[in-house]
């Protein structure tokens, strides 16, 4: 996939989005019913707690083709890494996205490979999908 990216500088927004899909930051998010609904043909009674877990919705097949594939030309691409819009937006969506882009970008323009040389360590959490570290080198010509 990275490929596919040095090859054709126009998927770099894609692969961004596609990154921020695959990688989702926040894994759930829980919020009480203010009133009777049915959400996906299940009631919802007043004041019952509902669950959205985003990696879930993010690997959706009714809304993502080949949900389990990362695809750096993902067209149609409505992620849920920060929230579905609406009042509980991440605030810092827009700065995360322009990380991700710029990272990217400057991996591009340099022709950076990386290879994974340790162990993901990732954060004790069921809240946070957290990466506290992993090695990465550089390989190939650059």
């Amino acid at each position: 996939q990275w490929q596919r990216v040095l090859d054709d500088r126009s998927l770099l927004d894609s692969a961004t989005e596609e990154v921020l899909r695959w990688a989702t930051p926040v894994l759930h998010m829980r919020r009480t019913a203010s009133c009777d609904t049915e959400l996906a043909g299940t009631a919802i009674a007043a004041g019952q707690k509902v669950v959205m877990w985003y990696a879930s919705a993010n690997r959706d097949d009714a809304a993502f083709a080949d949900p389990f594939r990362f695809d750096v030309n993902r067209s149609d691409n409505e992620q849920f890494a920060f929230g579905g819009g609406g009042p509980h937006y991440c605030l810092g969506a827009f700065l995360a996205r322009l990380e991700i882009s710029v990272l990217l970008e400057e991996m591009a323009a340099r022709s950076i490979r990386l290879e994974q040389s340790t162990e993901v360590v990732r954060a004790p959490s069921n809240f946070v999908h957290g990466v506290l570290s992993v090695g990465m080198k550089p390989v190939g010509p650059r």
